[in-house]
């Protein structure tokens, strides 16, 4: 049923980025006119047209989450005032270690409905070593936009509750990425997601790099967030280290407006 907007002053985001005042028709879910075309009655139009009255507000966009981790949606205010690595191996691991299928359905729910309360409308997620089905299977039914994937981590530095073999974390990484990438008409998509440098093998981040590539997918993961992290990874691969060090300065002092890899800094608090 188509939906009209009146009386808003409308963010268009066109290229000339135009403010106006004007109304808005939706049908089918996409946008078919914004102007002072269409007249409206109260509560409806003959033809059906759901009027909504936004007399006083702003309409625009769906906001977009960056990054995000909604399998820690029931974890908050359990984790505060930490350096990261203690938030990690302290609270935030052995809580992911005891998510069931179950609960990771809600987590994401709770995320996803806070989310779309609050105006966004689609999120890059990245969820735990397990259970990652059970939060497609959320995102399926609450209708949000949504780029997620299951979290990697197979070296021998991480808990034992969390590191699976190389080969298992892959092959199940592919298997969800061949069921929910392109889902739900387009709106849910797969991402691979090694969790970061020091929790992953090289043989891991190469073939993530690969399986990527042939399904179109991106990768989702976390670089340069503290000194620890790069002197970890400074252990692994110097070379490596000083040019994601490199990178995530560029991205993060100047911000890049071209390319295929966009970065999200401080996106979301914890």
């Amino acid at each position: 049923m188509p939906v009209l907007l009146t009386g808003g002053r409308v963010v268009t985001m066109d290229p000339e980025r135009r403010i106006q005042d004007a109304d808005v028709l939706v049908r089918d879910g996409k946008i078919e006119a914004v102007g002072r075309t269409l007249k409206d009655t109260e509560g409806g139009r003959a033809d059906g047209t759901t009027v909504i009255d936004c007399e006083g507000l702003i309409v625009l966009p769906g906001l977009v989450q960056a990054h995000i981790h909604l399998c820690q949606t029931l974890f908050r205010g359990l984790a505060d005032d930490l350096a990261l690595e203690d938030w990690l191996a302290k609270r935030i691991w052995p809580l992911e270690a005891a998510h069931t299928e179950e609960s990771v359905y809600w987590s994401a729910m709770l995320g996803a409905a806070e989310l779309l309360l609050g105006g966004t409308t689609a999120i890059l997620d990245m969820e735990t070593v397990r259970h990652t089905g059970a939060a497609f299977e959320a995102l399926e039914s609450i209708g949000l936009r949504a780029t997620s994937g299951k979290c990697l981590m197979d070296s021998g530095d991480n808990p034992p509750a969390l590191r699976e073999p190389t080969d298992r974390a892959l092959a199940e990484s592919a298997d969800l990425c061949a069921k929910w990438h392109g889902a739900a008409d387009g709106r849910l998509r797969y991402c691979f997601a090694p969790r970061f440098a020091p929790s992953c093998t090289g043989p891991l981040l190469r073939a993530v790099s690969d399986l990527a590539a042939k399904a179109g997918a991106v990768i989702h993961t976390h670089a340069a967030e503290t000194p620890v992290e790069l002197a970890a990874a400074s252990r692994r691969s110097p070379r490596c280290a000083r040019r994601v060090a490199a990178w995530a300065w560029e991205r993060t002092a100047r911000p890049a407006t071209t390319g295929s890899t966009p970065s999200a800094r401080c996106a979301s608090p914890r």
